[in-house]
């Protein structure tokens, strides 16, 4: 073994990769994306291996999860690979792999990209991959489901162009037909990494399986058949015209004679349940048309019929399909073998005959599913990225969100992939506004049409690189005309923007000022529009970077908020809150609660100010108890933690929850009980006469203009702070002088600090300052 800095650890071989190949990592979904990530990264030598060495089966032969003593007895092998290699990093891939390492994990949001030590090496997981499409559907108001999308027309990959390699169905319907291949081996067996579903049930990974697309000639073209143009309601043999194909109608002879007759070609979309007038042919004596047309629509049946028979004569009619190609799809139920699969057809097939023209349907467990979702401005639903086909995007056909069928008309539904654009990489995040904007590892493209004011379409699609920043794997946010996304690397966002001067879009960073602000990384976003523009940041360690966001008044102001200390913020959401309202901010949160942890969902209060010192409610995981005595009940999930309580809008002692409950101070006819925190206002240091630190200073008095405030405190340090005198209860506008007892420093700092259950409103500090001699 050859000694590497970084190890890569996953679980154990994949059936349908390593077991068969021997290396780890290979052929399979997983493996695919795991080299694709790291031939990005540029990292050369890197030790890849797994704690279970075989391939463990079910009793069909499917893939298991390893048990506890598999693991144990394979760990021995991989701590002497350890050993051997001496890495300094080791990257365990997914949960059970973390577990080998660093014991019991319950989430993997909290281990994963964090570094941990083990016998001196440095731990840093990775979430493994996984893919699936659902849809989320609002019934009502309180009735939500959640359900997978059934795509039963495409996206397909790329057509088989190589004649030798065949499919064969044994029935052209049915809900159990088999699949023979010929010449290759199409099919992969497996319900996690294969073709076939997961199972049935609403949380299985996957409920449909592979879709394949067979290309046959139709069984008939053309319909010559002569109509008597004086029977009343005569038709002609029905023939199908697909979507995008091209037909011929001619009528000849001589009839419509000793009166008129009408002959029309006619259409159906519902299996000829009702029909609609195509062409509209109408003779008296000697009249015959030659037309043609194309059906745009959708596929449909076509026949002609006498709809007035005054006349007498018969007429010949020529009726024909220039296309005979027939599309037939079918979904994957089950596979035998790597030559034989059951299938439910979905599309009735032309023949039994074999075929070469078949394609493979892009979304499935062993090709991956996309990566992000969004609705095109020409309203097609456009899905970005998958393991197999990183670079690409697939759209539907315009208002129609399930059908997925490509063809050359403008709403056909559409497929493109990034080559020949500058920087390709794996597609990171999708935006559409008047165009497509894709971000990926290595830059941020704008995907539309060849022409400025045209749509976009099948024929017509045209990709431009635009900024080559790269983008980290976090949805990208629209906020009016900029587009807001995290640079590669998680710790920079970017405002996505087109400049008229460069005729090109430019990704400022909005961090330039506030560098320090985002820590470690960025986790995940969401863009507050009411009261006031707000960008939410949830970063690795728990807190949240706030952006007031106001461009055309050129304001980039950041903040933090933290939480109790040890309690983490892990995701966001935000949601409109109604007619007049603010926008509801939504977050979990991880909290230590009676020495365990949980996590909770919650929502901040609005920043509108009530009207009643009472309802002031400014702390975490809060309640409010108007039950008129001393005791408060509802406190189960902040058992045995010490709680702030606001009583009538006056600070209370605080208190320990025990039995759900605590006992108030004093009585109060409106409780607000929660978890506190400090608000902390720290300014740049004093720079006088331009001298900064060079000189040594004195804040002797501080004047603090406060806006609807009760209490906080002021200083040059958390530990020399002077209390505001606003009064309690109630709120207080103006200003108050306060006289500073601190020395002379270097430092000049300031600090004003709220710890509280109460507002305070900073509109403006002024401070008397006395300069010393060195």
């Amino acid at each position: 073994m050859v000694p590497a800095p970084i190890m890569f650890v996953g679980l154990a071989p994949g059936r349908n990769g390593a077991d068969i190949t021997g290396i780890p990592f290979t052929k399979d979904p997983s493996g695919l994306l795991f080299r694709d990530m790291l031939e990005q990264t540029g990292i050369k030598n890197v030790f890849v291996t797994n704690i279970v060495k075989c391939n463990p089966k079910d009793s069909k032969g499917n893939n298991r999860t390893p048990s506890g003593i598999e693991i144990k007895t394979c760990g021995v092998y991989l701590e002497d690979e350890i050993a051997k290699v001496s890495p300094k990093v080791i990257v365990p891939l997914g949960k059970q792999a973390t577990e080998f390492f660093l014991g019991k994990v319950n989430k993997m949001k909290d281990f994963a990209m964090k570094q941990f030590s083990r016998k001196g090496r440095i731990i840093m997981p990775m979430l493994h991959p996984s893919y699936e499409i659902r849809k989320l559907s609002r019934l009502s108001d309180t009735s939500w489901v959640l359900s997978v999308l059934a795509l039963e027309t495409g996206p397909f990959r790329d057509q088989n162009t190589d004649t030798t390699k065949t499919i064969t169905a044994s029935a052209t319907t049915g809900t159990s037909i088999t699949l023979t291949a010929v010449g290759h081996a199409p099919f992969v067996d497996g319900t996690t990494a294969g073709h076939e579903p997961s199972g049935s049930s609403a949380t299985s990974k996957v409920q449909t399986g592979a879709l394949f697309k067979l290309i046959q000639a139709a069984g008939t073209s053309n319909v010559g058949e002569d109509l008597n143009s004086t029977t009343q309601d005569a038709v002609t043999t029905t023939l199908e015209v697909p979507k995008g194909v091209t037909w011929d109608f001619t009528t000849n002879g001589t009839w419509g004679s000793s009166g008129t007759s009408t002959i029309v070609l006619e259409r159906s979309y519902d299996s000829g349940t009702t029909y609609e007038t195509v062409v509209n042919v109408t003779s008296k004596g000697n009249k015959n048309v030659a037309t043609s047309g194309t059906e745009d629509i959708a596929d449909a049946i076509y026949r002609a019929r006498v709809s007035d028979g005054t006349g007498t004569g018969t007429a010949e009619i020529q009726f024909s399909i220039r296309d005979t190609s027939h599309i037939g799809i079918v979904k994957i139920t089950a596979v035998a073998s790597t030559t034989s699969a059951t299938a439910e057809v979905l599309t009735t097939l032309a023949s039994t005959d074999p075929t070469h023209r078949w394609s493979e349907g892009s979304f499935s467990n062993y090709r991956g599913w996309p990566i992000d979702v969004k609705i095109s401005s020409e309203e097609r639903l456009t899905f970005a990225g998958n393991i197999a086909e990183p670079l690409s995007t697939w759209g539907s056909a315009v208002d129609d969100w399930t059908s997925f069928r490509e063809g050359t008309l403008d709403d056909d539904a559409i497929s493109f992939t990034l080559i020949g654009s500058g920087q390709q990489n794996r597609i990171r995040w999708l935006v559409s506004k008047d165009s497509l904007f894709l971000g990926t590892v290595g830059g941020e493209h704008l995907l539309g049409a060849s022409k400025v004011d045209e749509a976009l379409t099948p024929t017509n699609a045209r990709a431009r690189l635009q900024t080559t920043y790269g983008s980290e794997d976090i949805a990208a946010l629209i906020v009016n005309q900029a587009i807001l996304f995290v640079q590669r690397g998680g710790k920079k966002i970017r405002e996505f923007l087109y400049n008229f001067d460069a005729d090109a879009h430019k990704a400022d960073d909005l961090t330039v000022f506030s560098e320090h602000i985002t820590g470690d990384g960025i986790v995940n976003m969401a863009y507050q529009r009411t009261p006031d523009p707000t960008l939410w940041c949830i970063r690795t360690d728990g807190e949240i970077a706030i952006m007031t966001y106001e461009r055309d008044q050129k304001v980039f102001s950041w903040s933090r908020i933290v939480t109790r200390s040890g309690d983490e913020f892990e995701s966001i959401a935000i949601i409109f809150g109604g007619t007049r309202s603010e926008d509801e901010v939504w977050v979990t949160v991880k909290r230590s609660v009676n020495s365990a942890t949980v996590r909770y969902v919650e929502r901040f209060f609005e920043r509108a100010m009530p009207s009643s010192v009472s309802d002031m409610k400014f702390l975490d995981s809060y309640i409010t108890d108007t039950g008129g005595d001393t005791t408060i009940t509802g406190l189960s999930h902040l058992e045995g933690e010490t709680v702030q309580v606001l009583g009538d809008g006056l600070v209370q002692a605080t208190k320990t929850v025990s039995s759900s409950q605590i006992t108030a101070a004093t009585t109060a006819a409106k409780y607000q009980v929660g978890l506190g925190y400090t608000s902390t206002l720290k300014p740049m240091k004093l720079d006088i006469g331009g001298v900064g630190l060079a000189t040594t200073k004195r804040i002797n008095k501080a004047i603090v203009n406060v806006f609807e405030t009760i209490g906080g405190e002021v200083g040059p340090s958390t530990s020399d702070l002077e209390s505001i005198p606003t009064g309690t209860g109630a709120l207080f506008t103006g200003h108050k002088e306060i006289s500073m007892p601190g020395g002379y420093s270097r430092e000049g700092d300031i600090i004003i600090r709220q710890t509280d259950p109460l507002p305070l409103t900073a509109l403006s500090l002024t401070l008397e300052v006395g300069i010393g001699r060195d």
